[in-house]
Parts: C-alpha cells; structure tokens; sequence
C-alpha cells in the first residue's frame, strides 16, 4: 500500500482494476468508473486477462501539520463515498 500527498482523479478507460483501501475493503472499478481520492492509504491491481489502461490526474498538497497522522478527509471510489478511508490534506 502507499498513500501520497496530492488528491487523485482517476478514470478508468479499459479493462477492470480493483482498489484496496486501508480498511481492507476491496472497490472493482470497470471501464467508465471514477475514483477520487485525497491522501488515501490504497493499493491498485488488474482484474482479469486484458491489461487496464485509466486516465490519472494528480494534484499536489500538503499536510496540516496537526493531522499529519489523520485518517480523516474524503474520497469517493466508484461513486462511493470513503471519507473514512482517508487522510487529510491542506
């Protein structure tokens, strides 16, 4: 698992990938899926035989000093809501 500093859009445009969060909770993303995250401890793996292909876009942040260690912010994986699942950012 890592978590990064920045908040992730992410589309899926092909094949199927599924996103583990902290929690151990497993999200299978299909093709036109979204997932937006913010800071969230998560781990990616391919689904199935085709190869994925999504479309990410990352934009940095920074940590409040005083949540550095949070587990507090929000996401949304698959139209989901998360807001458990991550760390907030600044």
């Amino acid at each position: 698992m890592h978590t990064t500093d920045s908040t992730d859009y992410g589309v899926v445009l092909s094949g199927n990938v599924m996103c583990e969060l902290d929690d151990g909770a497993e999200v299978l993303l299909p093709p036109g899926d979204v997932v937006v995250q913010n800071g969230t401890r998560h781990r990616w793996r391919v689904v199935g035989d085709v190869p994925a292909t999504l479309a990410v876009f990352i934009v940095g942040a920074h940590r409040e000093a005083a949540r550095q260690g949070s587990d507090s912010g929000a996401a949304s994986v698959g139209g989901e809501d998360r807001a458990s699942d991550v760390a907030g950012l600044g």
